[in-house]
């Protein structure tokens, strides 16, 4: 039995270092930024659709206008046990039966994830189920936090947190710094590099500033050294002027083909040289 076989009797499979399979995806900005409205354009996506939205915030109105209804659903979650019940139990019961049609999940919103996490710590200090200390409510919105980003990842389908937007100023330059909303500085150094994409999405200049309804008026920005961002892979545009998911996904697969194509052709060189 090769070494394939093994893999594939135990689950596990081989892939190549630029293989485009899934993406993990880390969106944020200000409220009213269109945060909602590009992940509900995942919908949109042959490749990113159907899309589950783990809904915490109750503000779902943006999915039901700019999403394709047929293709994206929600669920919504107001308490721990609620999320640890879908994300521990639910999804991975429901992905072993080959019974979950999703592409892509969606979190709405990771700041009020971690807050639903603080307050069910919070709660349980002072029922007196934990000890009070209060370094540990800290240590646990990063941890459950990441545990759930991780089981999330590990399922095989594409992943969308969306975040609201922070900003901090630099005590000895002065120049500020935008980054998505943590709650404890663990979070804020630890959680964005678990993703391929960290992009902040912000309104730019129009006719109109006040138009939720034009994307035009958005872009996304993937690389800047005043914002907390990251490109999923080298030549994927710096920004991205009225994204939707439909262009991400594009500009994805043209920078990974282009990578590949280069790669090639240096094997090529190489291989004629020798």
């Amino acid at each position: 039995m090769g070494f394939e076989d093994l893999l594939r009797k135990r689950g596990l499979r081989v892939g190549q270092p630029t293989e485009l399979t899934t993406t993990s995806m880390l969106i944020y900005g200000e409220s009213g930024a269109g945060k909602s409205t590009l992940a509900a354009s995942a919908s949109k996506c042959d490749d990113l659709a159907p899309v589950l939205v783990v809904d915490t915030e109750r503000h779902t109105i943006a999915y039901g206008e700019h999403a394709d209804s047929e293709r994206l659903d929600i669920v919504s979650v107001d308490t721990w046990p609620q999320l640890v019940a879908l994300v521990s139990k639910v999804i991975p019961e429901a992905v072993r039966q080959g019974e979950f049609p999703y592409k892509t999940v969606v979190v709405d919103t990771m700041d009020r994830l971690q807050e639903i996490i603080l307050n069910d710590e919070k709660a349980a200090q002072a029922d007196g189920s934990k000890p009070r200390d209060g370094f540990a409510a800290w240590n646990r919105v990063y941890e459950d936090l990441t545990r759930v980003l991780e089981r999330l990842q590990q399922l095989g389908v594409n992943v969308i947190f969306l975040a609201h937007a922070d900003r901090t100023e630099n005590q000895i330059s002065g120049a500020e710094r935008v980054s998505p909303k943590f709650f404890g500085r663990q979070s804020v150094s630890m959680i964005p590099p678990k993703f391929d994409l960290v992009g902040y999405l912000k309104r730019v200049g129009g006719q109109d500033a006040d138009d939720d309804t034009d994307p035009h008026l958005r872009a996304l920005v993937t690389s800047h050294p005043d914002a907390e961002t990251k490109a999923p892979v080298s030549g994927f545009p710096p920004i991205l002027m009225a994204p939707t998911m439909e262009v991400i996904n594009q500009q994805l697969r043209a920078a990974v083909k282009t990578n590949n194509t280069d790669t090639d052709t240096n094997n090529t060189d190489t291989d004629t040289n020798n």
